[in-house]
């Protein structure tokens, strides 16, 4: 069965918002890759949702 990923434009802000429409979420933002607190503070907003 596919997945589906909701991506651009998803943040920690909206994520709560966003998961419920689809099985993950990816954010488009480069600089996830380049901040452990950014990616910490997404991870966070994924698991409370």
């Amino acid at each position: 069965m596919p997945l589906t990923l909701i991506g651009g434009g998803v943040t920690a802000d909206n994520l709560r918002e966003a998961l419920p429409t689809g099985e993950g979420a990816i954010d488009s933002d480069d600089s996830l890759r380049m901040s452990a607190d950014l990616c910490r503070r997404f991870m966070d907003q994924a698991r409370d949702a």
